[in-house]
C-alpha cells in the first residue's frame, strides 16, 4: 500500500530507453537488501526503504513489455498479493510460536501463496448483491453474517480473558504466572516525579523492615512480607521502576526523576523508622549491560548503559563502576548511621519469558525440556556487580543476602520450580517464586526481632 502511494504520487513520465535501467535499478536494490537486511538488525527500521524504494522503481518504469513483471507467474502474484500478505502473518506468528525449523519458511511461503490465491478466488472477487428488496435480505448477507459471527466469537474471547478450557490446566498454570506478581501495587513509575510514595503492607503501625529500589525491589517485596504476621506486623516499600537507591544517580531514559526520589528516600530514611532495617535490592546489571533477554534488547540502546553520574557512556567503562561503587558507599554511609542494611545481591535473569516458553513447552509435548540457565552465565553478567556489593558491605552495620543458595543448584540456576514458573517474565521473581528466596529474608530478621 505505501508502495503503490508514493508511485501514485510521483506518476513521473518516462522516456522508454530509461525505463529498462530504472527498472532493473529498483531489482537492484531489492536483492542488496537482503546482504544488508538482517536478524541482527531492527525491523521495521530504516533499512526498508531499500527494499520500498527499489519496488517503487520497478513499479515506476511501467515496463508494460518486460520480462520481469509481464508474465503469468507475476501477473498473478500480483492480484493474490494483498491475501498473501494477510495470510503470511498468522503463518510467521505460528513459526515463531512453535519454534518450528527455518526450513519452514519455505512451506510457510508456498502455503501463503496457495491460501492467497483461494482467498482471491473466493471471497475477494465474489459479486456479493448490493442492493435488498427487504430488510430481510439484509440477514442473509453473507458478509454481513461473516462479520456478525467473527466480531462474536471475538467479542467472547475477549470478555472471558481468552478461552482457558481450549488448554489443559498446567498450560494455564504456568502463563497465569505473569500475571502473578505483587498484588499491593507499591511501585510507581511515572516519568514525571510526583513526589515520594510510601506502601505500607499488613500493620502499618508496627513496621519491622523496609524495602528500597526498583522494579526487582518490588517483585521481591512479597518475599520479605513472607517473613511477618502481617496482622501483627508489616513492612514499608519504597520502590520505583528503573531507579535504583544511590544519590546523585541519573538516567538517560528518565533524566532527573530518580535523582529527586533518591533525595526524598535519603531524608525520609534519615528522619523515620530509626533502627528498622532496610533492604536494598537492584537489578544493577541491566543499568550498566543492558537488557539480557533478546526479545527485550532489540535495539542497539538497550545495551549501553543506562546510568550516570557525571557523564554519560556509550559502554560500561571502569570509571562509571568506581563513580557507581562512590556513590553507593555514600548512600549506605547515610542509612547506616539509622538502620542496619542489606544489600541483596542480583537475582538470576532468565534471558527468556518464562511463562510464555514454559506454557509453550507444555502445550507441545516439551515440559522436559530445561530453560534453566548455567551459573556461569549469571556471574559472567553479575561478578564484578557482586564483588562491588561486597566490598561495600564491608561498612559498619552493612550486609549482604545472597539469593543464589535459593536459586541456583549444581551449576544451573531454575526457572520453573514444580512446573510452575517462578519468575512473572524473564527476570522479575513471580509471587510464587517469592516463596523460595522469603527464608533468606526470614533468616536475616531474626537479628532484628
Amino acid at each position: 500500500m505505501m508502495i503503490g502511494g508514493l508511485a501514485y504520487f510521483f506518476p513521473f513520465k518516462i522516456k522508454e530507453g530509461k525505463k529498462f535501467f530504472l527498472e532493473w535499478s529498483g531489482v537492484f536494490l531489492i536483492l542488496i537488501s537482503y546482504v544488508f537486511i538482517s536478524q541482527e538488525n531492527l525491523w521495521p527500521g530504516y533499512l526498508a526503504f531499500i527494499p520500498v524504494f527499489g519496488t517503487f522503481l520497478v513499479i515506476q518504469a511501467q515496463r508494460e513489455n518486460s520480462l520481469l513483471t509481464n508474465n503469468f507467474i507475476f501477473q498473478r502474484l500480483g492480484a493474490w498479493s494483498y491475501s498473501i500478505y494477510l495470510w503470511h502473518w498468522p503463518l510467521v506468528v505460528s513459526m515463531y510460536y512453535f519454534s518450528f525449523d527455518n526450513s519452514f519458511v519455505y512451506f510457510g511461503i508456498a502455503l501463503s501463496v496457495l491460501l492467497g490465491f483461494l482467498s482471491y478466488k473466493y471471497v475477494e472477487k465474489r459479486n456479493f448483491r448490493k442492493s435488498f428488496s427487504s430488510p430481510m435480505g439484509y440477514l442473509k448477507y453473507k458478509p454481513l453474517l461473516m462479520v456478525v459471527l467473527i466480531g462474536g466469537m471475538g467479542s467472547t474471547v475477549y470478555l472471558n480473558d481468552g478461552m482457558e478450557i481450549r488448554l489443559p490446566s498446567e498450560v494455564a498454570i504456568a502463563a497465569q504466572e505473569e500475571t502473578n506478581k505483587n498484588p499491593h501495587k507499591c511501585m510507581t513509575d511515572q516519568d514525571v516525579y510526583e513526589g515520594l510514595n510510601p506502601c505500607f503492607i499488613g500493620n502499618k503501625n508496627s513496621i519491622k523492615a523496609i524495602i528500597v529500589g526498583d522494579s526487582h525491589a518490588d517483585a521481591v517485596t512479597t518475599a520479605l512480607a513472607g517473613a511477618f504476621d502481617l496482622n501483627l506486623d508489616g513492612i514499608l516499600a519504597l520502590t520505583k521502576a528503573s531507579c535504583p537507591f544511590i544519590v546523585g544517580i541519573k538516567s538517560t531514559l528518565h533524566e532527573n526523576v530518580c535523582l529527586l526520589e533518591n533525595k526524598d528516600r535519603i531524608k525520609f530514611l534519615e528522619e523515620k523508622y530509626d533502627g528498622i532495617p532496610v533492604f536494598w535490592v537492584a537489578r544493577t546489571g541491566a543499568y550498566f549491560f543492558g537488557q539480557s533477554s533478546t526479545d527485550r534488547s532489540a535495539a542497539h540502546e538497550d545495551k549501553a548503559p543506562t546510568i550516570y553520574f557525571t557523564n554519560i557512556y556509550a559502554t560500561p567503562e571502569e570509571d562509571l563502576f568506581s563513580e557507581f561503587k562512590a556513590m553507593l558507599n555514600i548512600t549506605v554511609g547515610k542509612v547506616a548511621e539509622n538502620h542496619p542494611i542489606y544489600l541483596v545481591l542480583p537475582t538470576p535473569e532468565m534471558r527468556q519469558n518464562v511463562p510464555k516458553t514454559l506454557a509453550k513447552n507444555i502445550l507441545l509435548g516439551r515440559e522436559k525440556k530445561d530453560i534453566s540457565i548455567a551459573y556461569e552465565l549469571y556471574a559472567e553478567r553479575n561478578n564484578l556487580i557482586r564483588g562491588l556489593l561486597e566490598d561495600v558491605a564491608k561498612s559498619e552495620n552493612v550486609n549482604v543476602l545472597d539469593p543464589i543458595p535459593y536459586l541456583c543448584f549444581e551449576g544451573r540456576c531454575i526457572a520453573q520450580y514444580q512446573n510452575r514458573p517462578i519468575y512473572y517474565d524473564d527476570d522479575h521473581m513471580s509471587e510464587y517464586g517469592n516463596k523460595l528466596i522469603s527464608p533468606m529474608f526470614s533468616q536475616a530478621m531474626k537479628k532484628h526481632l
